[in-house]
């Protein structure tokens, strides 16, 4: 064969290695390309289930068989995982088989993808107290790829992403399938107005679209809490409360959103004259968690269903439709609530009246005691439509019994009240009156 063959074989060889070369590294940059991609795709949308045996749920690329770092999860007392999330009780009060009967109120929840962001419901007792409801961090994890080898088995990303764990505290004490209901409702409302909204309690939450749409332009809304306690004093004014409390109306469990019955003080002497303590026990004293006082506790705001907008945006989260609410155009909060001394008592007692804009029997009114920082003090007193708008307040008797109202809350003669009347109908919606204020004196015999 002589050179000049030999030649042209050896220019072939030498240009097939080369493209072959070219074509094999062109191949891994495009998948190494493609792989960013799909990180970067993740990193916006969130979808990548930190657990075990996991994969990129969202990838158009295969990658059932690339590892992610699992998990850890804390023992306690009690633990089990349910869809992910593990349900773990620091008390012995709390056992196994409740922990699951806690995890099926939790799914009752309005969730969407943020959910698997949620690491952790823990319930613990009152020796280890945290102060919230809620937790967020930044988890690290390693997600290890090989690029087809061609980066070597070592390889691997880096992924950061928030995570949160809900707090029930005092477990120990409240062993009450319906406070845990609620706290975890607002534990899980906070994750949701962080990974969705964006709205985490700084300064920044104002850059937000929720912002925008909720309370741009109000003065009164707070973002970051400045001074120590602040956010205890006006809780009803940081727009993240305000955020979790605008899921608590429109997704939390139906297990809090119960329309309770409230009782007077006249009244109640009559139950605990009358009535055994199993039915007593039934009974909303003062307090409870409930549709039609606690559901919003800002009283001042418009509604969330009053928002144009607000019930949608949120609903854009999950797959699950919104509800329907009454829609009043021209309702008037002016409900002209009055207090008067009740005669033939030596003006130890009064009532307090209002006007009744909607007469169903299925629309229930609800007087709501304020304190100093026009938070919730006490609930007082449930009227249907088709019942007279009348709540009695200060000294009864019956017999030789009698039972004050300043008795459990320690009202000082002389001492200005702030009242509230919500009004809730069949389907969920609440209004708001305007506030009145009242002022309680035993003897008065006139405003």
């Amino acid at each position: 064969m002589n050179k000049k063959i030999l030649f042209i074989i050896s220019i072939v060889l030498v240009s097939l290695l080369f493209a072959g070369g070219v074509g094999y590294l062109s191949y891994n940059l495009i998948n190494y390309s493609g792989t960013m991609e799909e990180y970067d795709k993740i990193e916006q949308d969130k979808t990548v289930t930190l657990d075990k045996s996991d994969q990129f749920k969202n990838s158009a690329v295969k990658y059932s068989n690339i590892p992610v770092t699992e998990k850890t999860y804390d023992e306690g007392i009690y633990s089990i995982v349910e869809d992910g999330v593990q349900f773990i009780s620091y008390v012995e009060e709390w056992d196994r088989s409740m922990l699951k009967d806690v995890a099926d109120e939790f799914f009752r929840n309005v969730h969407g993808k943020e959910i698997e962001y949620l690491e952790m419901v823990g319930l613990y007792g009152e020796d280890d107290y945290h102060g919230d409801v809620y937790d967020s961090y930044d988890r690290d994890f390693r997600i290890p790829i090989s690029l087809y080898n061609f980066l070597g088995s070592k390889q691997s990303f880096n992924y950061t992403t928030t995570c949160g764990t809900i707090i029930v505290d005092d477990a120990d004490y409240f062993v009450d399938p319906d406070y845990v209901a609620y706290m975890m409702s607002y534990g899980y409302a906070y994750h949701f107005v962080e990974q969705n909204l964006g709205v985490r309690g700084v300064e920044e939450d104002a850059e937000t679209e929720y912002y925008k749409l909720r309370a741009e332009g109000d003065d009164r809304i707070k973002l970051e809490e400045e001074k120590f306690n602040d956010m205890y004093d006006n809780f009803q004014w940081y727009l993240v409360n305000i955020a979790a409390m605008d899921y608590l109306y429109f997704m939390s469990s139906d297990t809090i959103n119960e329309t309770l019955e409230f009782y007077d003080t006249k009244e109640l002497l009559n139950f605990f004259l009358t009535k055994s303590d199993k039915e007593l026990s039934k009974i909303s004293i003062y307090y409870d968690y409930c549709r039609n006082a606690t559901i919003f506790e800002n009283f001042e705001m418009d509604m969330p269903q009053q928002v144009e907008g607000l019930k949608e945006y949120f609903f854009s989260f999950v797959e699950d439709e919104a509800p329907e609410y009454t829609i009043i155009e021209d309702f008037d909060p002016n409900l002209n609530i009055n207090y008067s001394p009740i005669s033939g008592t030596n003006y130890k007692s009064g009532k307090i009246t209002w006007d009744k804009p909607f007469d169903d029997k299925d629309v229930v009114y609800t007087l709501i005691f304020l304190d100093e920082y026009d938070q919730i003090w006490f609930i007082y007193k449930t009227v249907h439509g088709d019942q007279e708008a009348i709540a009695n307040l200060g000294y009864f008797t019956q017999s030789r019994y009698y039972l004050e109202t300043g008795q459990h809350f320690n009202f000082d003669t002389g001492q200005e009240f702030k009242i509230v009347i919500t009004i809730t109908f069949p389907d969920g919606t609440v209004l708001v009156s305007d506030p009145a204020e009242i002022i309680y004196r035993k003897g008065m015999k006139e405003q």
